[in-house]
């Protein structure tokens, strides 16, 4: 063998080796730290209570014999003389009424639609702009409970909906329509009988169609004699208060917009004071309004104390109940949590913390915003030099972070400069500066970087200890081998967008998992993905598993996903905690038969085909049903919910199918528990249909690069 190919696999030997003892020692390294994700936290002063609403109300009473009908909401506003009942001689005559009045509101519509003026001119992206628009602004006034608007969002849809149909030709006009809804009128108009009383407002504000009996007795201008008792005995009679409406009683209305809330809370640690602004959230809506506690007083209870808040905003949610789940905050901070024990000060004493971005070690400050034994707040920022959220704060190993990120900075300036900065040390390290351990290169603290005498801790400079120079060149090369910096990033906004889409979509408190899909995903790139928080894993194919799977970190939890035969179960049943495509009784039936053998039971989730494609295995939305009982029975497997891929580009209308699906299942059976679904391209539309678990794989690690095909 000549000696230019010796040379040659000599080369490569080297390189494989440093490649192997680069990845040893990069996750040496990594060993040392601990770290803590940053997240947004917020920090306050609450207390949940019931309140009574207390308002300055007035009866409507007008005598009538007959049925009421209101042509006003609850809580919609009213003028001076505005009708706000109708009285009828009986609920028939009510509906025929209703049903004219709806038919004319269409054929309104209908017309507006066709007219020429507005079709000739209509163009279909324009129209289809406009259509999202109002979509949207229905939906956020749903969201709000919002109704008093909502009638003519509503008739503006439909209108703007006929008129696309007209532009893009699926409709050529609607006069046939008309023209049956107005036959329609004609034979309704037949048998109408008009109101036999209408019944005006003798004033403006806020109408309500219920009394409650406390119209007066809850008295706005004077709450002194209201009483622990008094609070305790409206609230007790809630239930009834909604069926209420005593002889010749209309409604009331609610004027101004003054109000108070009453309630009762423990104040025995003085915590709350008079005259303090606080913030009030409700049960009924998301909206929060700012009030001021008006007075405190304390009964005989200690735990007992009468809270009297006022309040100058008045909305449509706030008049419709007379009693309402109040939570009241004081001094709330948010901010970015940090926790104490990583807080360090760097060269310039600036107090801030180290961090891991990517595989490098950096120096962030914090602009501290609020201040607990355990933790700072600091304030929320997109300025990189702080810290921002989901950076991976070091709690542990600080100290061998702070001299690897200052020799960073060293090196930068003065490549040649033989000694390295230190950050500060305390003043007893200052004057023995013959340490050579990690723990004596920096014992500052929170609150360190200063002198006994107050003044700022000057930077030593000396040779550092020989463990910590080499650790920085182990530190080095691992970057230079594992450069996973556009994964941190992913995961990065991954968090974001998960946390966004749980706050958007109610669902803050809710466990939802994210599994790291990992097909064609090299093993030493997940174990950095595991690393990092994503520690529960999904393999698609049984051969690329069974070839990374020793290669995989120890914490790693793994979940098979893909399409699964019945001669491989055996070859996994051992080495995953759970298989998520069981896609028929009998795949069902060979996994419970494998886990019996093998002692155990396997938890498995049911694969749905939701949109019936035939190049998708699964069950279909109806054999779901029938397949459900007949698993739960076997043995061998434990049934924890369901799993489906939607047809692409439709992923909310098959996502909220199967939430029903799902949903139904859960109440019959004990175990059905998780719903996973959602992938890279929709995972923040499945929080909204309720999954508890999304499965990531571009999203987290880049698009896949597939091994090419070789021809034998």
């Amino acid at each position: 063998m000549g000696n230019g190919v010796l040379r040659v696999l000599g080369v490569i030997l080297a390189l494989f080796v440093l490649a192997t003892v680069g990845y040893q020692i990069y996750a040496g390294v990594k060993e040392d730290y601990r770290t803590e994700t940053a997240v947004i936290y917020s920090s306050a002063d609450k207390v949940s209570f019931r309140g009574v609403y207390i308002r300055n109300e007035s009866v409507i009473r007008s005598s009538y014999t007959g049925v009421l009908s209101y042509p006003v909401t609850d809580g919609g506003k009213v003028a001076n003389g505005s009708i706000v009942a109708y009285v009828y001689a009986n609920e028939s005559d009510i509906e025929t009424n209703r049903r004219i009045q709806e038919i004319s509101d269409e054929i309104d519509l209908l017309k507006a639609a066709q007219n020429p003026g507005t079709v000739l001119t209509a163009q279909p992206d324009f129209i289809s702009s406009l259509i999202s628009e109002k979509y949207q602004t229905l939906a956020t006034q749903l969201a709000k409970k919002d109704v008093s608007d909502i009638k003519s969002s509503r008739d503006d849809l439909l209108t703007l909906m006929s008129i696309y149909q007209i532009s893009v030709k699926q409709e050529d006009g609607y006069d046939d329509r008309i023209a049956s809804l107005e036959l329609q009128t004609d034979e309704l108009m037949k048998n109408r009988k008009t109101y036999k009383k209408a019944i005006t407002s003798d004033d403006s504000g806020y109408f309500v169609s219920y009394t409650d009996g406390y119209e007066k007795k809850l008295n706005l201008d004077d709450t002194s004699d209201i009483t622990a008792d008094v609070i305790k005995d409206v609230i007790a009679n809630e239930k009834s208060m909604r069926a209420g409406r005593s002889k010749n009683e209309i409604g009331k209305l609610i004027k101004g917009y003054n109000w108070k809330i009453a309630g009762i809370i423990d104040n025995s640690d003085s915590v709350y004071n008079p005259g303090d602004s606080v913030k009030l959230s409700f049960a009924s809506t998301p909206d929060t309004v700012t009030a001021v506690i008006e007075s405190l007083e304390p009964t005989d209870d200690p735990s007992e104390w009468v809270l009297i808040l006022r309040c100058d905003e008045m909305t449509y949610d706030l008049v419709q109940k007379r009693v309402e789940r109040v939570e009241m905050t004081l001094n709330d901070f948010e901010g970015i949590r940090v926790p104490r024990e990583a807080l360090r000060f760097n060269k310039n004493n600036e107090k801030g913390c180290y961090v891991l971005w990517g595989q490098r070690v950096l120096f962030k400050k914090v602009d501290t915003i609020f201040e607990d034994n355990d933790y700072i707040l600091s304030r929320i920022t997109s300025d990189e030099s702080y810290v921002c959220v989901y950076d991976d704060i070091i709690i542990e190993g600080v100290d061998t972070a702070a001299y690897m990120a200052n020799s960073d900075e060293v090196v930068t300036v003065a490549e040649n400069d033989e000694e390295e900065l230190y950050p500060p040390a305390s003043v007893t390290e200052q004057t023995e500066a013959t340490s050579e351990t990690a723990a004596e290169v920096s014992e500052t603290q929170a609150g360190a970087g200063t002198t006994a005498g107050g003044a700022p801790a000057k930077f030593t400079k000396r040779q550092p200890p020989q463990r910590l120079l080499l650790r920085k060149e182990m530190f080095i090369l691992s970057n230079e081998l594992n450069n996973f910096a556009d994964v941190a990033e992913n995961i990065k906004q991954i968090r974001f967008n998960m946390e966004e889409a749980k706050v958007k979509y109610g669902r803050e408190n809710d466990d939802i998992k994210v599994m790291a899909v990992t097909k064609t995903v090299p093993a030493e790139k997940v174990n950095f993905a595991v690393s990092r928080g994503f520690e529960l894993l999904g393999e698609n194919r049984v051969q690329e598993f069974l070839q990374k799977k020793e290669l995989y970190v120890k914490n790693a939890e793994i979940n098979f996903i893909g399409h699964l035969q019945s001669n491989k179960i055996k070859y996994i049943i051992d080495s995953v905690t759970m298989i998520q495509s069981a896609d028929s009784i009998a795949l069902a039936g060979e996994i419970s038969k494998q886990a019996e053998k093998h002692g155990k039971v396997m938890d498995i989730l049911c694969e749905v085909n939701i949109g019936g494609e035939e190049s998708k295995s699964g069950f279909s939305p109806e054999e779901i049903y029938e397949a459900v009982p007949q698993i739960a029975e076997m043995k061998g497997v434990r049934l924890c919910g369901l799993m489906t891929i939607p047809p692409p580009g439709q992923s909310c209308v098959y996502f909220e199918k199967m939430q029903r699906i799902f949903e139904d299942l859960k109440a019959k059976n004990a175990d059905i528990k998780l719903l996973s679904m959602g992938m890279s391209a929709d995972y923040t539309d499945a929080v909204r249909f309720g999954t508890g678990m999304v499965r990531l794989g571009t999203a987290l690690f880049g698009a896949r690069s597939y091994p090419a095909r070789t021809s034998l």
